[in-house]
């Protein structure tokens, strides 16, 4: 990829192979440009910018560097800088413009012809080498533009108003929105670190009553990796509940600097902190850009001074959940305000742009997208990998541990210097030069030996490893078909669009262009200017031919775990067909991985090395720590992921209420990870309800007993988790509803109790758990206890209408019905959809004798619900009540229609009734 880029802006003579690469290259940054915009979210976004900044400076400026940077810009250049970044922002201004006004492909086409323009204006003097030396300027002054529009976009909404409704970068003037959506949830989350990690509080409290002995330090050391969707419980803000699920908890802050703190404390926030200070550092010191005493003070001094202008300004404000914004986007303000000035200056490392600064400034940059894309979003697993794997290849860069040799040149090895005697005397040993020399010649002879077909094998083979993850990502179990080539052929021509399969070449056009930029990508990179087109079609052949073949072997074997099984197989079986294609992928995975380590060694021609002086003990260690690596990757990569696959299969069967199914997958999860307590709350839910089912109360109770225990041992797994409370709580209220001894349901509803007040410890703000605790108040008659649960909900959040219900069932219950008809309107206020309120509130005034009132309210019921039998059985009463026996027997006749069985004796004695008093 860089030695493409290089030749293509250099080299007199870049060749077609080099062409290709370099297009095959640029539609990869495209379709990634493409899938940031399409996320339409901040992090990325704002990621995304400052990468490309980074990155295009100072690549820009190395192009200053050789065409005589040291000579100041004339007047002619500073214009042709300056002008040409105002014409690039003022074509894409009218392309964005024309794209919000035009409608259909006339504005998509407007756009792109825009881009083309401002592309074109970078690309013609790029290769034409006539603006190298001011092209940097153009790129500041562009960038310097778009900063601003997006800072007056976000601070002034009067600021070019029409912007925000052009499609996908409308977003951009939304970036600090954070009174609403995601804005608003991820403020309220920070506020709660804030109290959380910030400011003092009480221990948190445990369910059997011991407080949190760490209390006073967790300020410094945090609450643990994965703590906060437990710890965090006590912090919530109600505001939350009308923003997400009201039992979600945030398991991230949507910002690194607070996760930090929660999980690790001060202490390993500042760890953090110095580990991205210190790549920062380097990298610009590799780049020849620290290099001297008064530069590193500088950097430092803006670093340093940036983070703590984003403390003090939020906390100066009254605003100190921003700290956790100010502090990253202060820091990154002032590195990339030294960045330029240090580009401004150029090195001797800049200047040469060799394929180490090329990859230098390509990991620096986008570890600098990472660092803002984290503090604006979530560092997930596949994020955190990539930072660590690119920070280890930038240092193992920096440190000069990677050398670039030409792929088919050879020189002559020089005689022997003194250097080189010196390095043998104090390096190697002896013989140690001549060794290093000769195994030079012979990489360097062997490649130039080597057929053709075999230098792209090793490419073939990391092709082979992207083909196997789509085979695993994209081969469908959704299509029925007992034959596993019909699986793997559909797999590629459908896709899940609204939860159903859709035709459509999506995932076949995604194999094709993976394939076609692999392969122009490998001929890119083994390339021989004396090679025939029979040994070059020879070699795509067997290229095309391993990664193909793979994919398909690999595509038909997947399709084979998961192909309608015979209706005689067992369901478990079924399942532990699917739940094992992990096993095959990670097998085939490894196979790969070590197809392309032998196939690396096979080309590589030279001796093997001895590296161990005790053959038997290193072989006897080998085996220990393989069976040890294979026991970890069973219990941790493997058994996992199978459990989570009969989880889901078991989900499957719980949405379809097969209670029976569902805890056999269950409980097999659970054989697979016997400790994970989210398996055993949905297992113990489906307990309660196969309990809730049983009709044989031996059964019921055995059910009963057995959900009690899964849902005790959840909370003991993990008692900080509320949900595990509160199922306990449901489960005795539940269980309450089955006893018919009276001191018996009193004792259930009691332990209920006793949960809901645990859970309202841990969780607080919880306005749900509240209503619910208040709900088993009112089935125990302690009224006033069950009113004290709503009004303190109420002054938690007024405008949660679950609240209003209850507290109106609670007044019909005391037949309070003016009470209960003012709860029910205000319900209604909030829910205006809720057929439930207003069906409430035609009770009331039936029973306050506004019975046309009444009638009205049923009405509208029928408007949000034309089938219910309820209102149509109410209505029928309520003409009945008036004499109006004709539509009192019509809506009876149709709430006999739509109600279920169980309630057609009465709606029959009703109609009976009716009638006897239509007869003379």
């Amino acid at each position: 990829m860089i030695t493409a880029t290089r030749k293509m802006l250099l080299d007199e003579h870049g060749s077609s192979a080099d062409a290709l690469v370099a297009g095959a290259l640029l539609f990869l940054v495209i379709i990634q440009f493409a899938a940031i915009l399409f996320t339409q979210s901040r992090g990325p976004w704002i990621g995304l910018a400052m990468g490309l900044y980074v990155f295009g400076l100072l690549a820009l400026t190395s192009l200053r560097q050789q065409s005589g940077g040291a000579r100041a810009l004339g007047g002619r250049e500073l214009a042709m800088g300056v002008g040409m970044g105002l014409l690039g922002v003022g074509a894409v201004g009218l392309g964005l413009l024309a794209f919000g006004r035009l409608s259909g492909w006339l504005g998509g086409v407007a756009l792109l012809m825009s881009l083309l323009v401002a592309a074109a204006l970078y690309l013609v003097p790029l290769f034409r080498r006539r603006g190298w030396r001011w092209l940097w300027l153009s790129f500041i002054t562009q960038s310097a533009i778009v900063a601003l529009l997006v800072v007056m976009l976000n601070l002034s909404p009067a600021f070019m108003p029409g912007f925000r409704d052009i499609p996908y970068v409308g977003r951009l003037a939304q970036l600090l929105d954070f009174e609403e959506g995601t804005g608003r949830v991820r403020v309220l989350i920070w506020q709660g670190v804030v109290d959380m990690m910030l400011r003092p509080h009480d221990p948190l409290t445990f369910p059997d009553g011991h407080n949190d002995r760490l209390n006073a330090i967790r300020p410094l050391i945090g609450y643990g990796p994965e703590s906060m969707w437990v710890a965090y419980n006590r912090f919530y803000r109600p505001e939350l509940g009308k923003l997400e699920r009201r039992n979600a908890s945030p398991d991230r802050s949507h910002n690194e600097t607070f996760d930090s703190l929660v999980n690790t404390g001060m202490l390993g926030f500042l760890a953090y902190f110095v580990l991205f200070f210190s790549i920062f550092y380097f990298s610009l010191t590799w780049l020849g850009l620290i290099g001297d005493k008064l530069r590193r003070y500088l950097f430092f001094i803006l670093g340093i001074s940036g983070a703590a202008i984003g403390v003090i300004i939020p906390w100066s404000l009254g605003i100190p959940e921003f700290l956790g914004v100010g502090l990253p986007l202060g820091f990154i303000v002032g590195v990339l305000i030294y960045i330029t000035y240090a580009a401004f200056r150029g090195s001797a490392e800049i200047a040469t742009l060799e394929r180490r600064h090329l990859l230098i400034i390509a990991i620096f940059a986008t570890i600098v997208a990472h660092f803002m894309e984290i503090h604006f979003g979530i560092a997930i697993v596949s994020t955190r990998t990539y930072f660590f794997i690119l920070t280890g290849a930038l240092a193992a860069l920096g440190a000069e541990k990677l050398r670039f040799q030409p792929e088919a040149e050879f020189a002559p090895v020089p005689s022997p210097t003194p250097s080189s005697f010196q390095r043998r005397k104090h390096g190697k040993g002896k013989g140690g030069a001549r060794r290093d020399r000769r195994s030079t010649v012979v990489r360097a002879n062997r490649r130039g030996a080597l057929a053709y077909w075999r230098t792209l094998l090793p490419f073939a083979m990391i092709l082979t490893i992207m083909l196997l993850v789509m085979d695993w990502n994209y081969v469908s179990g959704q299509i029925e078909s007992a034959s596993a080539l019909t699986i793997f052929i559909k797999s590629w021509w459908v896709h899940l669009s609204h939860g159903r399969l859709t035709a459509g070449p999506g995932m076949a056009t995604a194999v094709f262009f993976t394939v076609v930029v692999g392969t122009v990508l490998a001929v890119g990179e083994t390339w021989r200017p004396q090679l025939s087109t029979g040994k070059l079609l020879q070699g795509v052949g067997a290229f095309l031919a391993l990664s193909l073949g793979v994919w398909f072997a690999a595509g038909l074997i997947f399709a084979g775990q998961v192909m309608k099984a015979p209706a005689s197989m067992p369901v478990m079986q079924q399942a532990s067909r699917v739940a094992n294609m992990i096993v095959w992928f990670y097998a085939l995975l490894l196979l790969s991985g070590a197809g392309l380590a032998a196939i690396l060694a096979w080309n590589d021609g030279r001796p093997a090395t001895k590296w161990a002086a005790q053959p038997l003990l290193a072989g006897v260690s080998g085996i220990v720590l393989l069976g040890l690596a294979f026991f970890m990757m069973v219990n941790v990569n493997i058994n996992l992921v199978r459990a989570d696959i009969y989880f889901k299969i078991g989900q499957g069967a719980d949405a379809r209420q097969d209670w029976t199914t569902a805890m056999t997958f269950y409980d097999q999860a659970l054989k697979l990870t016997p400790n994970e307590d989210y398996y055993m709350l949905f297992l113990g839910r489906a307990l309660l309800e196969q309990a809730r089912r049983a009709q044989d109360a031996a059964q019921r109770d055995a059910f009963f007993k057995r959900a009690e225990e899964v849902l005790e041992k959840a909370q003991a797994v993990n008692p900080l988790n509320t949900d595990h409370t509160a199922n306990l709580a449901r489960f005795y209220g539940a269980m309450a509803g089955y006893l018919s001894d009276p001191a018996e349901r009193r004792i259930a509803l009691n332990k209920a109790v006793e949960n809901y007040l645990i859970a309202t410890q841990l969780s607080p703000n919880a306005v749900h758990l509240h209503n619910e605790l208040g709900s088993v108040y009112a089935q125990l008659g302690e009224e006033e206890k069950a009113r004290e649960q709503f009004q303190r909900s109420l002054a938690l959040d007024p405008g949660y209408s679950d609240t209003y219900l209850r507290l109106a069932q609670l007044e019909l219950d005391r037949e309070h019905w003016e009470a209960a008809y003012e709860a029910y309107r205000k319900a209604a206020e909030l829910r205006a959809k809720d057929p439930y309120a207003y069906s409430g509130m035609a009770f009331a005034l039936a029973k306050m004798g506004r019975t046309q009132d009444a009638i009205a309210m049923n009405h509208r019921v029928l408007e949000l619900r034309p089938n219910d039998h309820s209102a149509l059985q109410n209505l029928a009463l309520l003409y009945d009540k008036l004499g109006d026996y004709d539509q009192a027997l019509r809506y009876a006749q149709m709430a006999l229609k739509v109600a279920p069985e169980s309630q057609q004796a009465s709606i029959q004695a009703l109609i009976r009734s009716i009638e006897q008093k239509q007869s003379p």
